[in-house]
Protein backbone atom coordinates (compact mmCIF):
# COMPACT_ATOMS: atom_id res chain seq x y z
CA UNK A 1 0.00 0.00 0.00
CA UNK A 2 1.11 3.17 -0.88
CA UNK A 3 2.03 5.95 1.92
CA UNK A 4 -0.41 8.55 2.67
CA UNK A 5 0.38 12.18 0.59
CA UNK A 6 -1.71 15.15 0.16
CA UNK A 7 -2.59 15.39 -3.49
CA UNK A 8 -3.61 18.81 -5.23
CA UNK A 9 -6.42 18.57 -7.91
CA UNK A 10 -7.22 20.52 -10.78
CA UNK A 11 -10.75 20.12 -12.90
CA UNK A 12 -11.19 17.19 -14.10
CA UNK A 13 -13.64 15.66 -16.89
CA UNK A 14 -16.89 14.51 -16.09
CA UNK A 15 -17.35 10.75 -16.76
CA UNK A 16 -20.89 9.89 -17.78
CA UNK A 17 -22.87 7.38 -15.94
CA UNK A 18 -24.01 4.28 -17.89
CA UNK A 19 -26.87 2.98 -15.18
CA UNK A 20 -29.57 3.74 -17.89
CA UNK A 21 -30.99 6.23 -14.90
CA UNK A 22 -31.19 9.29 -14.02
CA UNK A 23 -32.41 11.47 -10.88
CA UNK A 24 -34.42 14.78 -9.71
CA UNK A 25 -34.40 15.77 -6.59
CA UNK A 26 -36.26 18.49 -4.99
CA UNK A 27 -36.93 19.94 -1.38
CA UNK A 28 -40.79 20.66 -0.81
CA UNK A 29 -40.71 23.62 1.60
CA UNK A 30 -44.17 23.25 2.66
CA UNK A 31 -43.17 19.43 4.24
CA UNK A 32 -40.28 19.95 5.18
CA UNK A 33 -38.89 17.01 2.62
CA UNK A 34 -36.82 16.23 0.42
CA UNK A 35 -38.08 14.09 -2.82
CA UNK A 36 -35.71 12.15 -5.25
CA UNK A 37 -37.62 10.73 -8.32
CA UNK A 38 -35.83 7.83 -10.18
CA UNK A 39 -36.30 8.27 -13.50
CA UNK A 40 -35.40 6.09 -16.73
CA UNK A 41 -33.47 6.95 -19.54
CA UNK A 42 -37.01 6.74 -21.59
CA UNK A 43 -38.05 9.48 -19.25
CA UNK A 44 -40.31 6.42 -17.26
CA UNK A 45 -40.52 6.79 -13.36
CA UNK A 46 -38.89 4.33 -11.20
CA UNK A 47 -39.45 5.21 -7.92
CA UNK A 48 -39.68 8.27 -5.29
CA UNK A 49 -38.70 8.99 -2.08
CA UNK A 50 -39.89 11.51 0.43
CA UNK A 51 -38.19 12.07 3.80
CA UNK A 52 -35.19 14.04 5.42
CA UNK A 53 -32.26 14.17 2.60
CA UNK A 54 -30.02 12.04 4.68
CA UNK A 55 -32.66 9.18 4.43
CA UNK A 56 -33.74 9.51 0.92
CA UNK A 57 -30.11 9.05 0.02
CA UNK A 58 -29.39 6.23 1.57
CA UNK A 59 -32.60 4.41 0.76
CA UNK A 60 -31.77 5.66 -3.37
CA UNK A 61 -28.51 4.81 -3.66
CA UNK A 62 -29.58 1.06 -1.56
CA UNK A 63 -32.59 0.92 -4.29
CA UNK A 64 -30.22 1.54 -7.13
CA UNK A 65 -27.38 -1.27 -5.83
CA UNK A 66 -30.46 -3.75 -5.00
CA UNK A 67 -31.87 -3.29 -8.26
CA UNK A 68 -28.98 -3.72 -10.82
CA UNK A 69 -28.71 -0.21 -11.21
CA UNK A 70 -24.49 0.50 -11.31
CA UNK A 71 -24.80 3.76 -10.53
CA UNK A 72 -21.44 4.89 -10.89
CA UNK A 73 -19.35 6.71 -7.42
CA UNK A 74 -19.08 9.65 -9.08
CA UNK A 75 -23.12 9.88 -9.78
CA UNK A 76 -23.60 8.46 -6.20
CA UNK A 77 -21.82 10.96 -4.52
CA UNK A 78 -23.36 14.00 -6.76
CA UNK A 79 -26.81 12.93 -5.43
CA UNK A 80 -25.82 13.72 -2.30
CA UNK A 81 -24.12 16.58 -3.35
CA UNK A 82 -27.78 17.72 -4.50
CA UNK A 83 -29.69 16.68 -1.42
CA UNK A 84 -27.42 18.41 0.93
CA UNK A 85 -27.95 21.58 -0.91
CA UNK A 86 -31.54 21.32 -1.04
CA UNK A 87 -31.88 20.37 2.47
CA UNK A 88 -28.87 23.64 3.37
CA UNK A 89 -31.15 25.49 1.49
CA UNK A 90 -34.84 24.90 3.06
CA UNK A 91 -36.58 26.84 0.36
CA UNK A 92 -38.31 24.90 -2.94
CA UNK A 93 -36.15 24.03 -4.80
CA UNK A 94 -35.76 22.16 -7.92
CA UNK A 95 -32.25 20.41 -9.13
CA UNK A 96 -31.40 22.10 -12.49
CA UNK A 97 -34.60 23.86 -12.30
CA UNK A 98 -33.83 25.33 -16.07
CA UNK A 99 -34.06 22.11 -17.68
CA UNK A 100 -37.35 20.87 -19.49
CA UNK A 101 -37.85 18.17 -17.19
CA UNK A 102 -36.96 19.50 -13.80
CA UNK A 103 -40.54 18.78 -12.00
CA UNK A 104 -41.58 16.62 -10.04
CA UNK A 105 -43.52 13.52 -11.98
CA UNK A 106 -47.41 13.15 -11.09
CA UNK A 107 -48.25 9.59 -10.56
CA UNK A 108 -51.67 9.30 -11.47
CA UNK A 109 -53.41 5.99 -9.52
Amino acid sequence: MKAWQLQNVDNTEYIPDTSGVYVLIYWQNKTNTARLDIISNNHEPIQSFAGTANNVRKHAIRFLSDNGYNVSLEHASYIGLELEKADNMRIDYVQDAEKPNARPIEIVL
